[in-house]
């Protein structure tokens, strides 16, 4: 799928059947899916991800999605390593950092982390940013 936005299927496979890259996410109304690929795909470029354009944005969608679907399931999205303190009876937790490219929120979920590494991969390839003498960088 050359330069193809996502859909549903790539997500989480059509309703009911295993596929996507997030099967668990599987499940869930089609209005959730509906709602945040139309959101997310004002942050693909097709020009810069090409052949993985429906790939990243995929990603993207899933990476929203589970943070949603955490916060309302658990109280709370996917945060990272978790570390403990404990001084007698007394102890508290709290998350980590995660390890970035240069972005903690994405960071934050498996989906955003792969997220990262094929926009890391794809750097340069034509990002759709003008530059300021009007000449598109990367074209």
């Amino acid at each position: 799928m050359a330069q193809a936005y996502a859909t549903r299927s790539d997500v989480a496979g059509p309703a009911g059947t295993p596929g996507g890259v997030a099967r668990e996410l599987n499940g869930l109304p089609d209005t959730l899916f509906s709602h945040w690929l139309g959101l997310t795909q004002t942050m693909v470029s097709p020009t810069r991800f090409r052949d993985r354009t429906s790939y990243y944005h995929a990603l993207l969608a899933a990476h929203a999605i589970s943070i949603v679907v955490g916060e309302y399931r658990y109280g709370g999205s996917e945060a990272g390593p978790l570390m403990a303190e404990a001084d007698g009876p007394a102890s508290r937790s709290f998350a980590t950092a995660t390890p970035t490219f240069g972005d903690a929120e994405l960071s934050s979920t498996q989906y955003g982390r792969l997220a990262m590494a094929l926009r890391k991969i794809t750097r340069g390839r034509g990002s759709g940013v003008v530059a300021r003498s009007g000449i598109p960088r990367g074209v």
